[in-house]
């Protein structure tokens, strides 16, 4: 279990960097965020944060699945409208299957409201034959969408198709902890704003 524990881990920051030199984010001055800080840190209740050339990130692990991720991405000039993003991985799907699929339809319940979500498939990763993690991202919610995750404890983020893509799941849904959030998004943007001042 260790040594899974320590793959989904490096799968985890591999991701992560892949997906930060994505199309929304590579042309931030020129230039590309191509690793992260090995340690994210600070951390914020269920929250961690890590940064880079100016982009902050904040993320949360899934309840049910740690390699299964949610967060925010900030970039300077544009603190105040995260651009959000979610890390899945599935032992069924195959890196030339996911490519087939361009978006996902998403249900993502807070507070007891449910908001349909059509994300894009922005980064694709085989972490070992058996294993492919892929991310979505360049969507962006509300402020009062925002403002439930504050307020609540847990959230819920659901798969709701297309069908080709529900095949390639192993699991279609997980919660994560809102526990820390509101003080990840307030430092967050507070170094997003100090980075922006400085270019």
């Amino acid at each position: 279990m260790k040594g899974c524990r320590k793959t989904w881990q490096r799968a985890a920051l591999l991701l992560a960097a892949l997906l930060l030199t994505g199309p929304a984010l590579a042309a931030h001055k020129g230039h590309a965020y191509a690793t992260l800080v090995k340690h994210a840190t600070p951390a914020f209740g269920e929250w961690k944060l890590d940064k880079g050339n100016g982009l902050v990130r904040i993320q949360t692990s899934g309840i049910r699945m740690y390699e299964h991720q949610f967060g925010f991405i900030l970039k300077p000039g544009h603190c105040k409208e995260p651009i959000g993003w979610i890390a899945w991985a599935s032992t069924r799907a195959r890196p030339h299957a996911l490519q087939r699929i361009r978006t996902a339809q998403m249900m993502i319940a807070v507070a007891g409201k449910s908001y349909p979500a059509e994300v894009p498939i922005s980064s694709i990763l085989a972490i070992t034959p058996n294993l492919t993690a892929f991310a979505l991202t360049n969507f962006t919610f509300n402020e009062r969408f925002l403002k439930q995750i504050q307020r609540a404890k847990t959230f819920k983020v659901r798969f709701a198709g297309p069908p080709a893509l529900l095949s390639l799941l192993d699991v279609t849904e997980d919660s994560f902890s809102a526990i820390g959030f509101t003080k990840a998004r307030n430092y967050a943007a507070a170094m997003c704003a100090f980075a922006g001042k400085r270019k």
